[in-house]
Parts: C-alpha cells; sequence; structure tokens
C-alpha cells in the first residue's frame, strides 16, 4: 500500500478551519480521492453534517469525537481507527481537521515507527482569526503551539479586519519560516495541498518544536439535542446570550415556523441563515469555560417556553 500524505489542519474555535475544508473539497482536483478526520471537543459532530451538505464530490469521512486525538488519553484509539480507516478506503491524501481546542504536543507520535508505513505528514495549516486572535492568544497556550508548528497560517476574516499588519508581525515572531496568507472565508489556492509537491522526507521534523505548556486551561462542552422548536424571534436573543458564556456555539435551530436556521457564534460574532434540512430538529453545542449541558437546557428552555421536553 502507497503511502498516504496527511495535512493537518488548526485553529481555534470558528476561526474557519471547516470553511477551508468545504473550499478544498469543492476545488480539489476531481480525480483524487480524499479522505476528511474531524476531531471534535464536544461529544456531538455538527462539522460533519455541515460538510455532507456543502460539499457536491464524494469524500470519505471519519470522525472523532469528545477530546482532542492528541491528547495522551485518546492517541492509541485515534492512531487504530486511522489506520482501519486508511486501510479500507485507500485515499489519496487524508486533511485532519483538529479540534479547535487541541495542543499538538503529540502530533509526532501520529507519524512514529508504528505507522510509518501507511502515512507521512506532508503539512501542517494553521488558522488565525483575524476578529479575535488578538484577543485571546495570550490566554490559551494551545493556539500558540498550533502556530509553532505550522508550515502554513491562514489569517482568515480579512473581510471584517483588513488591517492585519499587528497579527502579520506576532506571527512571524513566533514562526518565522511559516508561510502566511491573507484571506477572507478561507478561499486560499489548493495547490497548497498538491501531493506531488510532498514526501516523506520531512520525517519528524514537528519533534524539536520547543511548545509552551502554562498548565491545564479548563474548558467545557455541551451539546443539546430537542425537537421542541424556538420562536423565530427569540433564536437570536438565545444566541447572544450564549455568545456572552462561551468562546463558539454552532448547530441546528428549529423554529417555531417550520424553519430550520444553521447557527454560529464565535463569541460575540453571529451569524443565523436559514437552511434546507429534512429532520425539525434542534442541535446545538456549546464550547467555554462556564457552559454546561444543564446550563444550555434551561437557557433554550427560557426562551422556548415549551410544555416538554425531550
Amino acid at each position: 500500500m502507497k503511502q498516504i500524505p496527511i495535512h493537518i489542519i488548526s485553529g481555534f474555535l470558528g476561526s474557519g478551519k471547516t470553511t477551508l475544508l468545504i473550499h478544498l473539497l469543492n476545488n480539489f482536483n476531481s480525480t483524487k480521492k480524499i479522505a476528511i478526520v474531524q476531531n471534535e471537543f464536544a461529544p456531538g459532530n455538527i462539522d460533519g453534517k455541515t460538510l455532507k451538505k456543502e460539499v457536491s464530490r464524494h469524500f470519505e469521512l471519519l470522525e472523532f469525537n469528545n477530546g482532542s486525538v492528541f491528547c495522551v488519553c485518546l492517541l492509541s484509539d485515534f492512531l487504530t481507527g486511522l489506520n482501519s480507516f486508511a486501510q479500507q478506503h485507500n485515499p489519496d491524501l487524508i486533511f485532519i481537521e483538529t479540534s479547535g481546542m487541541s495542543d499538538p504536543v503529540s502530533v509526532g507520535e501520529i507519524f512514529n515507527a508504528k505507522t510509518n508505513e501507511l502515512f507521512f505528514l506532508s503539512s501542517v495549516t494553521s488558522i488565525v482569526d483575524a476578529q479575535h486572535f488578538l484577543k485571546i492568544h495570550h490566554k490559551l497556550p494551545q493556539i500558540k503551539n498550533q502556530l509553532l508548528i505550522a508550515d502554513n497560517i491562514i489569517i482568515n476574516k480579512t473581510d471584517i479586519t483588513p488591517n492585519n499588519q499587528a497579527i502579520t508581525s506576532y506571527l512571524k515572531k513566533i514562526n518565522p519560516t511559516a508561510k502566511i496568507i491573507e484571506t477572507s472565508f478561507c478561499q486560499i489556492p489548493v495547490q497548497l495541498y498538491n501531493t506531488e509537491l510532498y514526501s516523506n522526507s520531512t520525517g519528524n521534523k514537528y519533534l524539536p518544536v520547543s511548545l509552551i505548556n502554562n498548565g491545564s486551561f479548563k474548558i467545557n462542552s455541551a451539546v443539546l439535542k430537542t425537537t421542541t422548536p424556538l420562536p423565530d424571534t427569540q433564536i437570536s436573543s438565545l444566541l447572544k446570550k450564549l455568545a456572552s458564556l462561551t468562546y463558539r456555539v454552532k448547530g441546528f435551530i428549529a423554529s417555531t415556523d417550520g424553519n430550520v436556521y444553521s447557527v454560529q457564534c464565535v463569541m460575540d460574532q453571529i451569524n443565523i441563515s436559514k437552511i434546507d434540512a429534512e429532520t425539525r430538529q434542534t442541535e446545538i453545542i456549546a464550547i467555554g469555560n462556564a457552559i454546561q449541558e444543564s446550563v444550555l437546557k434551561q437557557l433554550y428552555l427560557s426562551f422556548a417556553k415549551p410544555k416538554t421536553f425531550d
């Protein structure tokens, strides 16, 4: 079996990782057989459903939820699953979308002697949210670690913040060799991931990086699934409240008028769009310091005011 190039895509919550995957899948060479591995910090995976809805071409999808695959406690299961997945589908290349909370301390372990007959690490891309990066990067050491090992750094959302000299200057200081690309909606050239340009000669070049460890940073995740709809007029109010308590909210909300909305919150930035959906069910993932499933449920109830809850 040929060695399969792996491209890791990292970035903090809401930076644009799934947006980048949608762009790549819709514009990549149609003859290439692509596999996607998605790693979600929370128990559910909204991003996988988004990919299937937004991408027209066929691709293979493997999902790992409820924690970072780079965590020692999940690494063994991840490697086993990745090996089986690759042997079953034999893709030409694999994109791994990491959890927004992942710290890539163990990235080299994926390509150690046990697995290097199957894979080689082609590239690591880290996405920066230009709108929020300067507010949060110093608080979360995993963000800096994601950038330290990156070959490519994408400064995304430049349509919102067109002047990013301070961000670029910071990135060049901590990773002077990375290719820095400014864009909006992750509209980058797909040739960046042309596997013919890569070989397995990169070896373990990521292992010597001096990573940052400032102690644990506790972040919770909560998932809500219900068939109880929310009044259309209350969706924005609910999201504003959730945005004040979280780093990231994403999912789908079913309304009392029979509509289904795709919702996204990245701190104070909120996006709501009506979509066509086969099921009328609300499914929300919220990630933040203070968020818990009981809090998410009570908030939803306070805006929906339903007689029953399932």
